[in-house]
């Protein structure tokens, strides 16, 4: 069982606290019942995900926290059995390509954090689920995995 560890602060009753999850369900319910803003997202990364897929051993996941009052994305992505060259967030429905809406920044290693701001567009978009990962390789300068960002 894959157990994802997420930190982050969020300011609460004007007061900033910090939280910490051992995993997204656990962060799903307690959103739910404390802080109505937060958004836990999660999913695989694969070359099945791809359009066209790809055929690669690459694995991964992502698991994200969007907080709404800030507009902020905060993430970590795992990856296993490649080198990514870049990482981009798209924007497309499941099965379909679509524009790059923003790069993630490097250096790429398994397990990476960061924090992207969202507009109010890209936010609308996250919340419909029409926003993808997509990590490309030098074999696969398309995308070689893929996951899209979900409840």
């Amino acid at each position: 069982m894959l157990v994802c560890l997420l930190f982050f602060s969020v300011i609460g009753e004007g007061v900033a606290q910090n939280i910490f999850f051992s995993n997204v369900a656990e962060l799903s319910f307690f959103s739910e019942a404390r802080f109505e803003n937060i958004e836990a997202l999660s999913n695989g990364l694969s070359g099945a995900n791809e359009v066209a897929p790809v055929n690669t051993a690459a694995t991964g996941d992502i698991y994200a926290v969007y907080n709404q009052a800030t507009k902020k994305l905060s993430y970590m992505i795992n990856f296993q059995g490649l080198i990514p060259t870049a990482m981009h967030l798209h924007k497309a429905a499941a099965g379909a390509n679509g524009e790059v809406v923003m790069a993630i920044e490097g250096p790429y290693t398994s397990g990476m954090m960061g924090t992207v701001t969202l507009n109010s567009a890209q936010e609308a978009d996250l919340l419909a689920g029409l926003l993808y990962l997509n990590v490309h390789t030098e074999a696969n300068p398309g995308g070689e995995i893929r996951a899209q960002l979900v409840k």
